[in-house]
């Protein structure tokens, strides 16, 4: 049986309806990516990326999600521009957010949290 892959929001919905699931589950998108070659799904909500387009065609995209920095009180960075500087750590979850600061940061080092909670324990 194929599955599609869906975002927890879809999963946790069907589960809580009592309906049986209609999506495998993956925690990340390099395990849906693993098995892109099999056969083994049909859609999957993924981030585009240019470097997967030579693997997989993406569609338009479905949502738009506003990413913004959370900064220490007293910091001057606003703009993502004013972080990418020497000496500036921005940390992440590995996500598509990390796609996105990893192509526009020069200067900046990131930093990956296994957690939402742990990025921000590390401010």
């Amino acid at each position: 049986m194929r599955h599609w892959h869906c975002p927890w929001s879809v999963y946790d919905q069907t589960y809580r309806s009592d309906a049986p699931p209609p999506a495998k589950l993956r925690v990340s998108a390099a395990s849906i990516l693993d098995r892109v070659d099999q056969d083994e799904w049909d859609i999957a909500f993924l981030a585009a990326d240019p470097a997967r387009e030579d693997r997989l065609p993406f569609s338009p995209a479905y949502a738009l999600i506003e990413g913004t920095l959370v900064v220490r009180e007293g910091t001057p960075y606003r703009p993502i521009q004013d972080a990418d500087a020497e000496g500036v750590k921005c940390v992440t979850r590995n996500a598509a957010y990390d796609l996105y600061l990893s192509r526009r940061l020069a200067h900046a080092k990131i930093v990956h949290a296994s957690t939402p909670a742990e990025s921000l324990d590390l401010l």
